[in-house]
């Protein structure tokens, strides 16, 4: 029981990592794509 127990819980955590990682994958891409429109909106402004 407590072996089984141990094996859950290691893969939660492991799912908690790679969740946390695609976060923050998604939103460095997102904060990317943002600063690129930002410098293509500059850009065509002057």
């Amino acid at each position: 029981m407590s072996m089984s127990a141990e094996h859950v819980t290691g893969f939660y955590y492991i799912d908690k990592i790679v969740y946390n990682h695609w976060i923050i994958l998604i939103f460095e891409s997102k904060l990317l794509s943002y600063n690129e429109n930002c410098i293509n909106n500059n850009l065509t402004n002057f």
